[in-house]
């Protein structure tokens, strides 16, 4: 669909439109809070915010959270703008204070509202 096509469809169909602003809206406010993480948190606060967004779309069981497949250390290392030796070092630091459980294939937040409370809470104290 070239320009004026684009432009016509907006035109002539409002709910397109307002679908589309929402959704670019939605990506805008995304891209602005990740931006601020890069500039404001630590590295290691960042892999925290990295792994509470993984949690929202994550199998829910109980208390616990589920992510599968897991992303590789490099990815979320790529994610958060670190490196993958911090992530390794964070990831192996929140497994030996009992918050996760890592695997190849997955990370199990063991309590996601201990998690959000205890490390995402503590960032702003």
């Amino acid at each position: 669909m070239n320009s004026s096509e684009f432009l016509s469809v907006l035109s002539s169909n409002f709910d397109i439109a307002l679908k589309l602003m929402r959704l670019l809206t939605s990506k805008l406010r995304t891209l602005t809070d990740r931006q601020l993480e890069l500039v404001a948190l630590t590295s290691r606060d960042r892999v925290l915010s990295e792994l509470a967004r993984l949690a929202d779309t994550g199998i829910k069981s109980g208390a616990s959270v589920t992510i599968r497949p897991a992303p590789t250390h490099y990815e979320i290392a790529a994610r958060v703008g670190s490196h993958r030796e911090a992530v390794t070092k964070e990831l192996n630091r929140l497994e030996a204070l009992g918050y996760l459980r890592v695997s190849r294939k997955q990370i199990v937040i063991l309590d996601i509202a201990r998690f959000r409370n205890d490390l995402l809470t503590a960032r702003c104290s």
